[in-house]
């Protein structure tokens, strides 16, 4: 089963409407099974990738850069970011990373524990001379010559609007090292940088779930969205929901989610990010076949939008 395209008017191309995320290559996927899901995804006509410096321990750039040695390169689309520097594991995380790996395949549920447990990445503060030098480290690692979008990685409001930012961006796109300029952060970051730079920021890359505060719908600039099921256990969280809410429960049912709270919650979330983002581009987990093929079939699925999206706000309003 192949994947829809979907139209990105700032990069002037169709894109494949799911999008590969890159942020385990390399860290809790190794290299070969990661490698391998790459395959899949590209044969599947996945196009669009996303990875930023910090993916992977800092392996996900160069592993990504591997797989596309060869291939024609308006056959793909990168999005990179910048901001969030590579951090290298410690020999300690390095031994331990094979039995990790072994763990995650037999228990996936301790995933949410083994995340909680990591320190949170170093995020300096984003200035005009970090932009270069990561744009040139990133080329070099991926391999390319140029990426189709950077963004800026989990900036501040204030940050995206800062002239000496704007400067740095526009500065890396006139030399043809990147197509689209783009904000991977909060919606307030999104909404402040295309209020700041409408012609600059052709991208935003915000989350698509019920859980999470949502971008601006109205806000004009192509659109990515991630975290369909949450950062930490969301569909766990929705079948809670489901089960112990009987309007919400009858609400499901109607709309014809399955009887299994869990196959409803995992169904409903793939669904609600779909159609919150009907003409961009959905970043999905692929690394393993089975969740490749399940996200392929969901979103082939008819659906109706609307339906969706209101079921969305009555989760959204219990969640608090």
């Amino acid at each position: 089963m192949s994947v829809a395209r979907v139209r990105m008017a700032r990069l002037g191309a169709d894109v494949s409407a799911l999008g590969f995320g890159c942020a385990s290559l390399g860290s809790r996927i190794s290299a070969g099974n990661g490698l391998a899901a790459l395959e899949r995804a590209w044969d599947a006509g996945i196009s669009w990738y996303d990875v930023a410096p910090s993916y992977g321990d800092g392996e996900a750039e160069g592993l990504l850069g591997r797989f596309f040695a060869g291939k024609p390169r308006d056959a793909f689309q990168i999005v990179t970011k910048v901001g969030i520097p590579p951090s290298p594991p410690s020999l300690k995380q390095r031994i331990a990373r094979p039995v990790l790996r072994v763990a995650l395949e037999v228990a996936p549920g301790l995933r949410a524990a083994i995340r909680r447990r990591r320190p949170p990445p170093t995020k300096p503060p984003i200035d005009a001379a970090m932009i270069p030098v990561s744009v040139e480290s990133s080329l070099r690692r991926l391999g390319v010559d140029h990426v189709d979008v950077l963004a800026l990685h989990e900036a501040k409001p204030d940050e995206v609007v800062r002239d000496d930012v704007l400067e740095a961006l526009t500065r890396v796109i006139r030399a043809g090292k990147v197509k689209v300029a783009a904000i991977a952060s909060s919606p307030e970051a999104a909404a402040a940088g295309l209020a700041a730079a409408p012609d600059l920021y052709g991208m935003i890359q915000t989350a698509g779930n019920p859980f999470l505060p949502a971008a601006d719908p109205g806000l004009a600039a192509d659109r990515v969205t991630h975290s369909a099921y949450g950062n930490d256990g969301g569909p766990a969280r929705l079948a809670a929901m489901i089960e112990s809410d009987g309007e919400l429960r009858a609400a499901f049912a109607a709309a014809g989610y399955d009887a299994d709270f869990a196959r409803a919650a995992k169904d409903f979330l793939a669904d609600y990010a779909f159609a919150a983002n009907a003409g961009g581009v959905v970043i999905m987990s692929m690394f393993h076949p089975g969740h490749l093929a399940d996200n392929l079939a969901r979103h082939a699925r008819p659906r109706d939008d609307a339906a969706i999206l209101r079921l969305g706000a009555m989760v959204r309003s219990r969640a608090g």
